[in-house]
């Protein structure tokens, strides 16, 4: 059974290392005018967004957020993803 767990917990922090390095990608790409044609590019863009689109959408909700000349949406999904990264169990085999 530990070694399930064990499993389980390594294959999420990967997929929420993998995450946070889409996302990233996705700030650093933002600041270059790139080919949205690209299939890489287009990937990470839409593999970030599909984290962060709930939470720019609660985020909007705010009035204070509303203002802000910039998104803050990617910094608040990247600690999230740290918090629960954080949160897993350490399983030792």
């Amino acid at each position: 059974m530990t070694i399930v767990l064990y499993f389980i917990t390594k294959t999420v922090y990967f997929g929420l290392v993998v995450m946070q390095l889409l996302i990233f990608l996705r700030v650093m790409l933002s600041w270059f005018m790139l080919d949205d044609e690209n299939a890489v590019i287009e990937f990470i863009c839409d593999t970030a967004e599909l984290f962060v689109a709930p939470i720019r959408a609660l985020l909007e909700k705010s009035e204070w957020v509303r203002g802000l000349p910039f998104d803050i949406s990617y910094i608040v999904a990247f600690v999230i993803i740290s918090i629960v990264k954080n949160a897993l169990p350490v399983i030792k085999l």
